[in-house]
């Protein structure tokens, strides 16, 4: 006997949308790593029912947070999301400043632990060196050992939280060389 998921099941989910000019690279045939990451952000946005319903954070050398509804609470039509997400892409892959901002909505309305989401990082795995600043330089020997997930969880940490779930899902095809 198989039980059904119902939307209590489904933990609520924030779509970090990389929108750098790398994520033009293939995904698979005929489809970029922006298209996949942009239509996944999308979709995922759909299936929060908290909080974070119909959101999405798009980020490269400026993070966006988008709520996909009108003033008149309408939710926008799926080609004015993508326009919406589309209207800033290029430049960087700034995703601690993706995080700064995620912690900056939380702080600022005052979300508890148990209400944050899990984050998602649709991403071609190409970040910036300035996510972990000058760790990876450090003459202190143990800042030279520190991941960019330690960074992200000494952010959300000094602003009073744990870090979510983080997620990072590689979009990109490199590693399937001719098979694209």
């Amino acid at each position: 006997d198989v039980e059904e998921v119902i939307d209590e099941d489904i933990d609520d989910v924030l779509s970090m949308i990389d929108v750098s000019g790398s994520m033009e690279c293939p995904a698979a045939k005929g489809i970029t790593c922006m298209d996949l990451s942009v239509s996944l952000g999308i979709v995922t946005s759909e299936l929060n029912t908290g909080a974070f319903k119909h959101m999405a954070l798009s980020y490269s050398t400026e993070p966006t947070l988008f709520h996909f509804v009108h003033t008149d609470g309408m939710e926008y039509p799926l080609k004015e999301k993508y326009d919406a997400v589309m209207a800033n892409v290029g430049h960087s892959t700034d995703v601690g400043k993706a995080m700064d901002l995620v912690i900056k909505v939380a702080v600022d309305n005052e979300v508890s632990e148990e209400k944050m989401p899990s984050l998602l990082i649709l991403s071609d795995g190409q970040f910036d060196l300035q996510v972990i600043g000058n760790l990876s330089r450090s003459s202190n020997y143990e800042g030279r050992w520190k991941t960019t997930f330690d960074a992200f969880e000494r952010k959300f940490m000094a602003k009073g939280y744990s870090a979510p779930m983080i997620y990072f899902w590689n979009l990109n095809s490199r590693c399937l060389g001719e098979r694209t």
